[in-house]
Order: C-alpha cells, then structure tokens, then sequence
C-alpha cells in the first residue's frame, strides 16, 4: 500500500499607507492537508499565523512600531495522539474565529491599531464594523430559551438603511453560534421584527428609535446602533466613529437585564457605561 500525502498551502501580504506617517503591514500563511502512513489512517495538519505590524514615523527622524504575532497549529495521528500548539489563548480570539483570509486582514487591524479608521481606510470603516457585529454572537451568551428549537438559527437582523452591503453576509458566512447557523434578516418597521437575537439599528432618526427599542423590550434580544445617546435610551452597545476611531461601548447593566451574558475578554477592549 502507497502512502499519500497532500498539503495546501497560501499565503498573503496586505501593505496600507495609513496616514502620511504611519504604514501597517500584514502578512500571514495558511496551509491544511495530510501525510499518509502505510497501513494507518493519514495524519492530518493544519496551522495559521499572521504578523501584524504597525509603524509611525516621528518628527526626529525616528520611527515607532508596533507588532504582534499570532501563531496556531494542529496535527491529529488517529489513534495515537492530538497536538495542538502556538498560542492557546487564540482558540477564543477573534482572529482565530474568523479563519477565511479574506476577512483575516480586517480582524488583524483591530488587534495591531486598536479601533482605528485613518481617512484612507474610510472605506473601511463597515468592514470592520461587521467583524465586531459578528464577534459579539461569539462572545455574548444567549440563554436556550431565546430560542424556539435546538436547530433554530441565532437571527442577526439590520433595521434601518443597510450600510453593510454584502460586509455582514461575508462575514458570518459559514460561520456557526454553539451549533447552530446565523443568518441574516433585515426589517423595514419595528412591526417586523418577530424574532430576532441581535439588532443592528442603523443612523435613524429619533422619533424612530424609542419604538424599535420597544419592540425587543423584555425580550433576549442584544442590541447594537451607531446612535450616540443610544445607551442612555436603553441600548446595550454603540459602535461610533469619533476622530478616526470605532470607539466600541458596552452598558452591562442592560445585558444582564435581557439575560445575556458578555465574555470578560470583550468587556476588556470596551469602554463601559454604567
């Protein structure tokens, strides 16, 4: 009998001029596959690392930078033993959470310049939005009874004007909450909101917000708006861009009055109104 082995592998390298004086680079690798063995079930591999790294000039001919590496890998001899290295840690990252590449490069901003949208990155800003949109489904906690049966999907919906475009769907895609899938709805009045486990409400005006928040009242629904009095309305989290930067605030206050739980590791990269 012939052993077989496959590997793929690729790699990436993102390089952005975010400012006049600042650069940040990204580059990282990917590989998955199996090495055979003769009269034994294959050995199966699978790693990912990427290097963030930022770096801003200084008036004296001098530079500052910035880095951070992330490394993970895994290989799994059946019957024998499972080894799991790099950064333990990572497992409950957001960068580890979202493994497609072509969302890997956003999250790895969010790590190395925490937050940030320079003016060349305007573009941007909706993309990293939906990351944090999508992270919350993996570090806030809904009870079982939020939903109607085990198989029932957690139910991102987006009332107001869409800004995501295809940003959200991308970035859930795939994507599963304890088990079970996320899917998308988008709703035109708070009348339509029938079942929903995270809201995203859009710019709205304010006669419009008091009854969409109404609407989710006493229910396990986690709200998030871009809205800036939205905490003192009642909401849980805001997502706002002041100077150049996504300023994440959370009200835990709030969660916990909707019986959702918030992970310890997302309160620590928010700011926290009480």
């Amino acid at each position: 009998m012939r052993a077989v082995s496959a590997i793929t592998q690729g790699g990436f390298r993102l390089d952005s001029k975010v400012t006049p004086d600042e650069s940040v680079t990204f580059p990282g690798d990917i590989y998955d596959g199996e090495f055979g063995q003769i009269n034994a079930a294959n050995v199966e591999v699978d790693a990912e690392n990427i290097i963030g790294r930022w770096t801003r000039k200084r008036a004296t001919d001098s530079s500052r930078t910035v880095q951070a590496h992330f490394d993970r890998r895994h290989r799994l001899i059946p019957s024998v033993f499972e080894e799991r290295g790099g950064a333990q840690h990572l497992r409950n990252f957001p960068m580890e959470l979202l493994k497609r590449a072509k969302i890997i490069a956003a999250t790895a901003l969010l790590l190395v310049v925490p937050f940030r949208v320079a003016p060349a990155l305007q573009k941007s800003e909706y993309a990293l939005k939906a990351v944090f949109v999508y992270n919350f489904c993996r570090f806030i906690d809904w009870p079982d009874s939020a939903f109607a049966s085990p198989n029932e999907p957690l139910i991102i919906g987006v009332i107001g004007d869409d800004p995501f475009g295809s940003l959200l769907n991308e970035a859930v895609e795939g994507e599963k909450y304890h088990n079970r899938p996320i899917r998308i709805d988008h709703f035109r009045t708070p009348a339509d909101i029938k079942r929903c486990h995270l809201l995203f409400i859009s710019h709205v005006g304010a006669g419009r917000l008091d009854p969409i928040l109404a609407a989710v009242a006493g229910k396990n629904v986690l709200t998030v708006s871009e809205t800036e009095d939205f905490l003192n309305r009642g909401g849980m989290i805001t997502l706002t861009t002041e100077q150049n930067r996504v300023r994440l605030r959370i009200n835990p206050a709030a969660l916990r009055a909707a019986n959702l739980t918030v992970s310890s590791k997302l309160l620590r990269v928010a700011e926290i109104t009480r």
